[in-house]
């Protein structure tokens, strides 16, 4: 049973931590002075309390406030930090691994180790062996120096973590340690090392692997190929990634690995099989290209399949127009089955578009990006800004098809005359 004044608390908890979650900063701290009598138990703070603050300050520093974070976080974190001792109360594991991701967050190393230390020396006093660093204090550690690029403390943490009895390296603790002497750049000429960790990191560690730190493992592991100038390793590990996981996000840190293994490789061997568009240039507009609206014989939504699926053959995707003209959806020919269906129930809606001064590549882009197979393009009929279907009209469509028929697979000869010019 959980009494009244036991609710209280952790109703201000959970309502403190929602509103600072929603950015409601003057209500968060508006309830920590108005309620802050509740948080107490027999007239002193509790340490849970003083987490919760804690964790305040990393949801503020969540919302990038660097400017005002950067000045006060850190006597901030002192000062809460020095009311637990003067109140009496002994900071556990759980305060200080989050003073720490604190201050790694703030790129503040010196204090973030001034903390680790303090964890180690009051771990070896009597009673007090369950502060000692855990595997969240050794990760958090050798993020914050491995974007400081600070080798020496990277390996010192490394060894340190490795030589600890009581702590079990996971699969979590290998990807840090991978990426954070990435980051040093000390893998140049010792890929054998990224490679032993890689593969040592499965039997090595207990539990579940999520698909994430897979991937990330092995995007760590071809970027240390291409950096110690193995391309053909690093070309074979981009192999092995886009069989295992169907593609890579060129957003992503291997993913600017594999453009730089792609700039390698040219048109020819590339290994995502792309294409040229020799026909036109994709900074202009796709006005230019496109295939006038009336030419494509949109159809009336109020139509039934049957009267038009004659369509279907010539064009697997028709756009369907109401009784004013507007397209108001998209018939594509794999939705078609009930032949007594009106269309307005069988094509898609709303239809995308693009108005007529958007470039070609942002249209094959979205295609691409979106598996479109038809864009209707768009053309203002005021200059309001009313969205699609009252200020815009339909003036064109650009197809996968118009795209496959504008594009071709670069030949060998094709490729050396790029790559001379």
């Amino acid at each position: 049973m959980i009494d009244i004044s036991g609710r209280l608390v952790l109703n201000v908890s959970s309502t403190t931590l929602m509103c600072v979650s929603a950015g409601d900063l003057r209500r968060s701290n508006g309830l920590l002075a108005r309620y802050g009598f509740v948080l107490h138990e027999g007239g002193s703070p509790s340490i849970s309390i003083y987490n919760l603050l804690m964790k305040v300050i990393l949801m503020i520093i969540s919302f990038e406030l660097q400017g005002y974070i950067r000045a006060g976080f850190p006597q901030a974190a002192l000062s809460v930090y020095d009311d637990v001792r003067r109140q009496g109360l002994d900071p556990d594991r759980l305060t200080y691994n989050t003073l720490i991701f604190a201050c790694v967050k703030m790129e503040n190393l010196d204090l973030a180790t001034h903390f680790f230390e303090e964890m180690k020396d009051r771990s070896q006093e009597v009673g007090h062996d369950d502060v000692f660093p855990d595997i969240v204090t050794y990760t958090t550690l050798l993020k914050g120096f491995g974007y400081a690029k600070h080798l020496l403390s990277v390996l010192r943490i490394v060894v340190e973590l490795k030589s600890s009895p009581g702590l079990h390296i996971d699969r979590v603790a290998y990807t840090a340690i991978i990426d954070a002497l990435l980051s040093c750049s000390c893998f140049k000429g010792d890929y054998a090392m990224v490679r032993n960790l890689h593969q040592r990191m499965w039997p090595d560690s207990a539990g579940t692997i999520s698909a994430e730190v897979q991937v990330e493992a092995d995007h760590l592991l071809m970027e240390a190929a291409l950096n110690n100038g193995q391309a053909d390793v690093a070309v074979q590990n981009l192999s092995n990634i886009i069989r295992r996981w169907k593609g890579i996000s060129w957003t992503s840190r291997g993913g600017l690995v594999a453009a730089r293994i792609e700039a390698l490789l040219g048109f020819t061997t590339s290994l995502f099989s792309p294409y040229l568009l020799p026909q036109v240039l994709v900074s202009d507009a796709i006005e230019s290209i496109m295939m006038p609206f009336e030419e494509v014989q949109p159809l009336q939504a109020t139509l039934q399949l049957k009267q038009v699926v004659m369509c279907l053959y010539r064009s697997s995707t028709v756009p369907v127009v109401d009784d004013w003209g507007s397209c108001v959806g998209i018939l594509h020919r794999e939705d078609c089955y009930e032949l007594n269906a009106p269309l307005s129930t069988v094509m898609r809606s709303p239809p995308p578009c693009v108005i007529t001064s958007t470039s070609i590549g942002r249209v094959i882009d979205l295609m691409l990006e979106k598996r479109y197979k038809m864009i209707i393009v768009v053309k203002y009929s005021d200059s309001h800004g009313i969205p699609y279907g009252s200020g815009l009209r339909a003036v064109g469509v650009f197809t996968s098809e118009q795209l496959h028929r504008l594009s071709r697979s670069p030949s060998k000869r094709l490729g050396q005359q790029l790559l001379h010019h």
